[in-house]
This record gives structure tokens, C-alpha cells and sequence, in this order.
């Protein structure tokens, strides 16, 4: 960016002509606000003021209209004194801004989408009463908005995403002075100091390079919101881009109304929607497919700014229904291409009917992952309205080379069937940190990303991108900053820079990081870029991002190797100087990582297992062929359990596809067994009896797996691949099977897991695998509290794995 201002720390005739705004600490100027003006807008005007002030010591004060008393005047949007000088703004096709300096004057400006009030407020009673009338069903609301994103309260009832130009201007003007916004919350801007603030006259226009640029994370945080709208994100094209099917079956009714809407597992027999989200659709249902286009269409009509849909799958989701599997899932067919071929045939009938109601919207093409293209396209009936967008990413993954390649291959391959594509938005999952047992990682890939932006112009017009909040990442629920950004200034500096490539991919990186380091850390500028440098080094190395005991990118070299970083640079800076605070935030964010290898070094026992000749994927609890029973233990004191004892067989399938676990659970109180849970992946089965199972492998980093008395499951996934991947952990769905059968003293559970998604590797004696099989009983209270049981007592949570139990084989 070119110095459209410059700070003057000794005055000169140079500079006597161009437009003062301060001299001396003395304001030269006004900031004029139209009245009219959006609350966006005034937030601009009023973090210009606070900025001013900061660098100078002196506040500008806010107008309606210019007071006379000031010759110089600073203008934040457009307004009838702005027509009356001649200005217009430029013409963009996407977001951006213009500044416009004279020699008494300067207009910073630029084009807006302000999204309006939800016409049908999901949290008002009387709201979803008339929408329920207006659809003519009782569907859920999930997504039925104009693309606005969260509504800001707390900053006057604005939406996160309106694409406020003038605030782009303010933002870019500030930056032009100096200040740089690195980080959200304390001690993360950062801010010249001078006297004297004199514009020299000359313009600015800038547009983006994508128009999409939108950060979601739950709950709401107006200082978050207000550092991500000055890195000038937001949308311009509305778009609702999400899991909008959701809304047809979410209602208890529909199932009721329309059971051909239901996917089912077997005849009469449909699938349990996670998270309160109804059921998985019958995609090849004809009228399923006319309630889609129905819904859609009056989305449209209700918002009209919206220039696509979508008719996205529930969340993290797709479950075959049994009517389907032979038509789609064919010898030789991938399961996910298959699943592209049943969503084509689902998207193809929607976008005919929209093509014929609105004509000019778009159907945004929502597949699993957006991974395959479909391979049943008709070349001679493929509708123009529908667009593609990029596959899903985890974009901090792109530094492996075979990801990179597999996430840029995709949209050629679509341009292969399709011809032309259209730009979609790409789904990011920005969740280093999503929780308080994620590894601290220094993630840090700044080519990497450019690379891909670089890239990515032609076929997206930009992001949605999940990050977490400081409830998810702190596990911190009651203080009032649980809904801040999740481990902010770990996450800022890559945040920063995707902001920044958002607007100009082509930018100078080099010259980036380099003003990053001598601003924000000052006298460690050096220092600092080392540590960055080595973490971008560690962080790139071929190999699972998972971290376990024998695999994985890190070695236990590079953890001392990062504080020794850290703490030579801290030596180069002040007691309780800024740069030192923002040095041993990193120190303290990080600090988990000292745990690290020592908590992957295991204690529990060892086992080896067995691998049967036969081995049937159906459960069916027959325990003829379990040779080695290994008992459970109490988990606090680790002695034997003698009444209600608990026994476990693990084997694992030759082929080393299906792991296998068997539990005989004696019971004093059969008749007290708790089992209420009947839902998959319901939170209310950790208030049952339970056996639970805990995996981790040398590429995986953990699964967890529970079973009621009543054969419900919940399987989640804590390893950062297959979150990222299916979005929650909850949404892992392997295909794990389970089967009960309960006796007069004892019941006994058969629990079949898919081990797909392990890696490769173990288990051996080389590269065991980490395992603990436990109970958690409930029936009978017989000491007034639930007791736990496991195969390798932890004294404390099942989850602690340097206790686990080491399986291996031959």
C-alpha cells in the first residue's frame, strides 16, 4: 500500500500545504458522519476518532454536518456534502474501498451490504408461528436468513458480515498511519505516536480479490468482531451456505407426516439426526426433492439480495437409506463418489425448479467434503444455475504437499465435466485449538497459504471459515470472555495474514512478516522471526499432523527448541513492556506442549490380542471364540473388582479392518441397569451405564466409543484430521456397530469399529496401539455414587493416556 499519510515529527514547508489533522496535539479537523448513516458506519467514524486520538493526543470531534469551526474535514462514507463536492464513488464488482485526499478535505468511502432485520426471528415465539404458516409446515429455521451471519447486539443489532466499504477505508487510512491491527484483546494493536498528522493529497481505490470473507465462531464478541471487521472482512454476495435439509426433517412431526422423507437403515427403521437435527433426508424421494425446491424458493422470495442457495446435508453427515444402496453403492465405487451421484440426482431437479421460479439465483452445489464430481452427469442436461464451490479444508493441512495437490485438483476436475463452475465459497476449519486437549501447536504456514490464494481466484469468491471460541478452546463456560476468540493471539498472526491475502493474494510477503516482526515485537524483531521461521520449518515437515508416541511431525527435540526461542527474545525486552507481554503470551499459550511426549510415554500395561480365523462385522455377542479375558480394574485404586466384576476380549480382524471389543458386565441389580439414551451421539447416554472404549494409534490421536445397556452408540473423534474433516468430534461416524444382550446376573456388549480411519500403522510391538476398555456403573448406587472400572486405571479420567493399556500383535 502505497503512504497516503504521513506522520510528521518535525514540521517543514514541504509539508505546510497538504491538509493538516493535527498539529501540535491540537485537532485540525472534523469528522463528518452522515446522519442517516448505518451503525456500521458510525463504529467507523468512531474507531477513526479513538485511533486518531491514540496516535496524537488530541480528539477530532464527530458531526452530522460540517460545524464551521473547522476548515479540514474528514469524511467516513458518502452524504449529501460529499455529492455536493463533486464526489462519486467508483464503480466496484466486489468489496472495497476508495480515500479520496484534498487539500481541505478527505473522503473515505466505499460500497456497502448492510444485511436488514431477520424477517422471521428464530428465537420469538410468535416469529416461527408465522413462519411455520408462511412454509405451510412446521420446519426448522436453521440458516433461513439473508447470509448475514451472527447479529451483534451488543454493537447495536449489526450483522458480522455486512460489507461496510467506508469501515474498509477507516481501517486501511489507519494502517497507512502506522497502526496495525495484529491481534484482538490487549496489547494486540499496534499504534505510532506523533503530534502532528498531515494528508497529503492524492487517492486510493482497492478491491478485493475475494468477495467472501467471513469468520464464525460461537457466541458473541464485539471486540472480536470489531478487530475482524478491521482486517476488513465481510460479504458482499449473500449467500446461505450451510446445512439448510436439516430444516424439513427437524421437527418431530415430519416423521409422522412425511416418513418417505427419512433415510432409513432398514424398513421402517430411520436414522437418528445428531444434534437435534431430525433424521439424514431421503435424498432420491421425489417429494423430499419438491420440498427442497419449495423451501428454497421462498428463502429467495423473502430475502430477495440473496444471489444463491443451497440445499446443504445435515451436519458432518450421510447414512445410506437401505432402498438406495444397490443403485449407488456399486462394486468397485467409493463410497464418496458414490454419495456424489445420489447428491447430483438430488441437485438436479432443484435447480430445474429454481431455474424456472428464479431465474437468476443460483444453487450452490453441497456435497460430502465437495471431494468427487459426479460420474451419472447427462453432458446434454446439466442446468446453468448451479454452482461449484472449493472442497472443504483445513487450511493449516495445505503444507502437505499430497493435500495441497488433492484440494487444488478438485475444482479442474469439475471444469472437466462441468465446463464452467462458477465461485462458490470454500468451508475452512480454522480449529488448532478447538479444545482444551488439542495440542498448542505453532501453526504457522504463511507461504503455504498464499500459494493457495494465489490459486483459488478463479474458481471461489472466498471463505467461510469456523474458529473456535474461548469456550471451546479453554473448556471455559461461566466468565464473561468465555465467548472471545479461542486462543486468540496463537491464532492471530495466520488469521492476519489470511485477511490480508483475502484482499491481495499477490502481496509482498516477505515485506509482511518482516513489518510484523519489527512492529509488534520490536527490540526481538530478530529473534522473533527466528522462532516463527523454525516453527514454519517444523510445522511443513512431511508427515501426520497427528503427534503420538513413534509418528508424526514433531519430534521431542522441537519442543525445547521453541521456548529457547521464546525465551531468547524475551531477554532482548523490558520488564513489562508490551513486547514482553505479547512474548510470554506465547510462552504461556504453548506451555502445554512440555507435556507433551512425557504424557505419551505409556505406564499401563501391555497385551497382545488376538486375530481369529473367522471374524463376523455383524455383533452378535457369541463369546465362543474369545480365548483371553482381561479383567477391570477399580479405576481410582486400581484393585480388584470382585462383586460386579467386569471382563474384556479385544481382537482385531486379519485383515486389520475391524477392531473388535467384548465386555461381560456382571450386575447385582440387573433390574436398576440404566439405559434411557436411544439416540446416537446424545450427550444423555454419559448419564447411563456404559462401557467405553478409548483408542489412540501411532497416526491417530484419540477415538472414544460408548455403549449403553440399550445398544446406543457414541463414537467421537478428538484427532485433529478427522475433526477438521466431519467439523465436530461428535459427527465421526465410522460405522461402529454394537450389540447387547442381558442375562439374569450380567450383560454383555459386542462392539464391531471400523478402522479405517486408524492409519496404517500397529498395532505391533514397535507401534502399539493405546487402549483402555472401562465401566461406568450406574445401576443400584450400591456405595451412593457411579463406580468406574477400566482395563488400566488412571486414578482420575479414563481419557489420561500415558495409563492406557499397550495392545499389540503379530
Amino acid at each position: 500500500m502505497k503512504m497516503l499519510i504521513t506522520l510528521v515529527f518535525g514540521l517543514s514547508a514541504a509539508v505546510l500545504s497538504a491538509l493538516d489533522v493535527v498539529r501540535n496535539g491540537v485537532p485540525c479537523a472534523e469528522i463528518i458522519l452522515d446522519q442517516t448513516a448505518p451503525k456500521w458506519v458510525r463504529h467507523a467514524a468512531k474507531d477513526l476518532q479513538q485511533h486518531l486520538k491514540k496516535i496524537s493526543g488530541a480528539e477530532l470531534t464527530i458531526v452530522n454536518a460540517p460545524s464551521g469551526k473547522m476548515k479540514n474535514r474528514i469524511f467516513v462514507g458518502e452524504s449529501r456534502f460529499t455529492k455536493a463536492l463533486g464526489y462519486k464513488l467508483p464503480v466496484f464488482k466486489n468489496s472495497g474501498y476508495d480515500i479520496l485526499i484534498k487539500k481541505d478535505y478527505a473522503i473515505l468511502a466505499g460500497p456497502m451490504m448492510i444485511y436488514p432485520p431477520l424477517k422471521y426471528n428464530p428465537r420469538n415465539k410468535k416469529d416461527r408461528e408465522k413462519y411455520h404458516k408462511f412454509m405451510g409446515e412446521k420446519y426448522g429455521m436453521h440458516c433461513f436468513d439473508h447470509g448475514g451471519g451472527r447479529l451483534c447486539r451488543q454493537l447495536g443489532n449489526v450483522y458480522a458480515n455486512d460489507d461496510v466499504g467506508p469501515f474498509h477505508a477507516v481501517s486501511a487510512f489507519l494502517e497507512s498511519l502506522g497502526v496495525r491491527f495484529y491481534a484482538p484483546y490487549e496489547d494486540g494493536t499496534v499504534i505510532p505516536k506523533s503530534k502532528n498528522i498531515i494528508l497529503s493529497p492524492r487517492r486510493e481505490t482497492k478491491e478485493a480479490a475475494y468477495s467472501r470473507r467471513d469468520w464464525f465462531h460461537s457466541g458473541e464478541d464485539p471486540e472480536g468482531q470489531l478487530w475482524l471487521k478491521r482486517l476488513k472482512n465481510g460479504v458482499r454476495n449473500g449467500i446461505v451456505f450451510n446445512h439448510t435439509s436439516r430444516n424439513l426433517l427437524s421437527h418431530p412431526e415430519q416423521w409422522k407426516k412425511h416418513p418417505d422423507w427419512f433415510a432409513e437403515e432398514s424398513p421402517g427403521k430411520p436414522y437418528a439426526g445428531a444434534m437435534r437435527q431430525g433424521g439424514i433426508p431421503r435424498y432420491n424421494d421425489p417429494g423430499f426433492q419438491a420440498a427442497m425446491a419449495e423451501w428454497a424458493g421462498k428463502l429467495l422470495d423473502t430475502y430477495p439480495t440473496l444471489t444463491a442457495v443451497t440445499c446443504g446435508s445435515p451436519d458432518g453427515q450421510h447414512l445410506w437409506d437401505w432402498r438406495d444402496r444397490k443403485k449407488y453403492l456399486l462394486p468397485g465405487v467409493d463410497s464418496k463418489q458414490a454419495h456424489a451421484n445420489l447428491m447430483w440426482d438430488f441437485h438436479v431437479p432443484i435447480a430445474k425448479k429454481l431455474k424456472k421460479t428464479h431465474p437468476a439465483a443460483k444453487l450452490l452445489w453441497w456435497c460430502q467434503y465437495n471431494s468427487h464430481v459426479p460420474t451419472n452427469v447427462d453432458p446434454s442436461d446439466i442446468p446453468d444455475n448451479i454452482i461449484f464451490p472449493p472442497r472443504g479444508i483445513t487450511p493449516s493441512y495445505l503444507v502437505s504437499s499430497s493435500y495441497f495437490k488433492s484440494m487444488t485438483q478438485v475444482p479442474l476436475d469439475y471444469i472437466k465435466t462441468f465446463k464452467k463452475i462458477g465461485k462458490g465459497p470454500g468451508w475452512e476449519w480454522w480449529l488448532s485449538y478447538r479444545s482444551p486437549s488439542a495440542p498448542r501447536y505453532p501453526v504457522f504456514y504463511p507461504h503455504t497459504l498464499q500459494k493457495y490464494r494465489k490459486f483459488m481466484v478463479p474458481y471461489s469468491d472466498g471463505i467461510f471459515a469456523e474458529v473456535p471460541s474461548r469456550w471451546h478452546s479453554a473448556g471455559d463456560r461461566k466468565s464473561k470472555n468465555r465467548f472471545r476468540l479461542g486462543e486468540a493471539k496463537l491464532m492471530a498472526p495466520m488469521m492476519y495474514i489470511n485477511s490480508k491475502l483475502l484482499w491481495d493474494p499477490d502481496l509482498d510477503m516477505k515485506a509482511l512478516l518482516e513489518e510484523y516482526y519489527r512492529l509488534y515485537f520490536g527490540p526481538a524483531s530478530a529473534e522473533m522471526k527466528r522462532f516463527y521461521e523454525f516453527a514454519e520449518k517444523v510445522w511443513a515437515r512431511p508427515a501426520s499432523r497427528s503427534v503420538t508416541e513413534n509418528s508424526g511431525f514433531l519430534k521431542p527435540a522441537d519442543v525445547p527448541e521453541y521456548f529457547r526461542l521464546l525465551a531468547n527474545a524475551k531477554k532482548k525486552t523490558a520488564m513489562k513492556s508490551v513486547y514482553r507481554r505479547r512474548i510470554e503470551y506465547l510462552e504461556k499459550g504453548y506451555a502445554p506442549l512440555k507435556k507433551l511426549f512425557p504424557s505419551l510415554k505409556r505406564k499401563g500395561p501391555i497385551h497382545r490380542i488376538q486375530l481369529p480365523m473367522q471374524f463376523s462385522t455383524e455383533p452378535q455377542v457369541k463369546l465362543d471364540n474369545c480365548k483371553i479375558w482381561l479383567p477391570m480394574f477399580d479405576n481410582a485404586t486400581a484393585a480388584p473388582v470382585k462383586k460386579n466384576k467386569t471382563e474384556v476380549c479385544l481382537t482385531l480382524s486379519r485383515d486389520r479392518k475391524h477392531f473388535r471389543v467384548i465386555a461381560r458386565c456382571w450386575e447385582s441389580n440387573m433390574k436398576e441397569l440404566v439405559a434411557k439414551c436411544t439416540k446416537k451421539d446424545d450427550s444423555s447416554i454419559f448419564n447411563d451405564d456404559l462401557v467405553e472404549i478409548y483408542i489412540d494409534t501411532p497416526e491417530r490421536n484419540y477415538f472414544k466409543i460408548c455403549v449403553n445397556p440399550a445398544g446406543t452408540i457414541w463414537d467421537e473423534s478428538t484427532d485433529t484430521a478427522i475433526v477438521s474433516r466431519d467439523t465436530l468430534p461428535i459427527l465421526w461416524n465410522p460405522g461402529t456397530k454394537a450389540a447387547v444382550k442381558k442375562y439374569s446376573d450380567r450383560w454383555e456388549v459386542e462392539v464391531i469399529i471400523p478402522t479405517a480411519d486408524f492409519g496404517k500403522t500397529g498395532p505391533t510391538r514397535q507401534y502399539p496401539w493405546g487402549v483402555n476398555v472401562c465401566r461406568t456403573r450406574i445401576a443400584g448406587r450400591d456405595f451412593g455414587h457411579q463406580q468406574n472400572f477400566s482395563i488400566a486405571p488412571t486414578g482420575a479420567s479414563y481419557k489420561l493416556q500415558k495409563y492406557w493399556a499397550r495392545i499389540w500383535s503379530r
